[in-house]
């Protein structure tokens, strides 16, 4: 099964993106990548050469060290998601440390790319309403995802992306990392963009969330 959305109440936490109820074709891609691996040079071109777009989730203690990558991310026109600054589960930490690491993080970014995220995603996902709280006072959107490949043993990359494409509908928002343990994106993810271009799809810019219905 590739469907790995995360677990909580839409009802009890309606502001929090999972997806785009209103979207006809667009569907959208966030990538958690290692921003000092060389291999995200080829991702950029991947994206650039086929006219889609992605978010890149970054983490503050990323942005010293990839201030270049980072600066060719926004300048290729996608979204950078606010990863916060640390390891840490939020939900393990007071109202006052989280909002210090979102804070953090985006004057990180803000120096390098002049703009601060719109968006935030915690750790796997995880978040409490306490979290949710310090992002209204922040004017971050909690941005999550409804399809994410699972974490075990595939055949080859095709499986991968056949099982992606079946379990995506328009609007949906994809989450892709570089560090599963058995599903290595290297080996499909060249793939998967291929195959969402000839399926008549495209990955359009987060920033069309904003005005979702």
């Amino acid at each position: 099964m590739a469907l790995n959305p995360p677990e909580f109440s839409e009802v009890e936490y309606p502001d929090v993106i999972t997806h785009r109820e209103d979207s006809s074709f667009e569907l959208y891609l966030s990538l958690e990548l290692d921003l000092n691996d060389s291999w995200l040079a080829q991702v950029l071109e991947m994206l650039m050469l086929s006219g889609q777009k992605a978010a890149f989730v970054v983490r503050g203690e990323q942005v010293e060290e990839a201030s270049e990558w980072i600066q060719r991310i926004q300048m290729d026109g996608h979204e950078i998601i606010n990863g916060f600054y640390g390891d840490m589960i939020t939900t393990n930490l007071s109202a006052s440390e989280i909002r210090d690491g979102i804070h953090r993080t985006d004057e990180l970014l803000a120096d390098i790319t002049g703009l601060s995220p719109v968006f935030f995603r915690p750790k796997n996902g995880e978040f409490d309403a306490r979290l949710l709280e310090v992002l209204n006072r922040t004017g971050h959107e909690m941005i999550l995802w409804n399809v994410m490949p699972t974490d075990q043993v595939y055949l080859h990359s095709q499986e991968v992306v056949q099982l992606l494409l079946e379990h995506s509908e328009p609007g949906s928002i994809f989450r892709l990392r570089q560090n599963n343990a058995h599903l290595q994106l290297k080996e499909f993810f060249g793939d998967f963009i291929m195959a969402t271009v000839q399926s008549g799809k495209r990955f359009a810019p987060f920033r069309d969330l904003l005005s979702r219905g």
